[in-house]
């Protein structure tokens, strides 16, 4: 086998799968090393290992950083009510210094 449709064949697909409970679809990223590789090779005249091993360390990368909707929103679920305590906060601070500040002009 050749070395880049070797390479081709590893041509990473990376995909995040809904868990069985969420019943949701299956979201996927492709991802072609040999397409991100060649110009590597070609256009900035890197030598065939590097350019693979920089196509290899992009679809790593792409994969861990993967997340489902579900996730970012159970992560975020807790960030609401911080929120609204801290605007409310800043309201009634703005409130105040207004009403300090009315008070000394008057």
């Amino acid at each position: 086998m050749t070395p880049s449709l070797n390479h081709r064949l590893r041509s990473n697909r990376l995909q995040h799968a809904a868990s069985a409970s969420d019943h949701q679809a299956m979201a996927m990223v492709a991802f072609d090393t040999l397409k991100f590789a060649r110009p590597l090779r070609e256009k900035a005249k890197l030598s065939r290992e590097q350019a693979e091993g920089s196509a290899d360390a992009m679809a790593e990368a792409l994969q861990g950083d993967l997340v489902r909707t579900a996730d970012l929103r159970a992560a975020l679920a807790g960030t609401r009510p911080a929120i609204v305590c801290w605007v409310a906060g800043l309201i009634g601070f703005q409130t105040r210094a207004f009403i300090a500040l009315a008070r000394a002009l008057h």
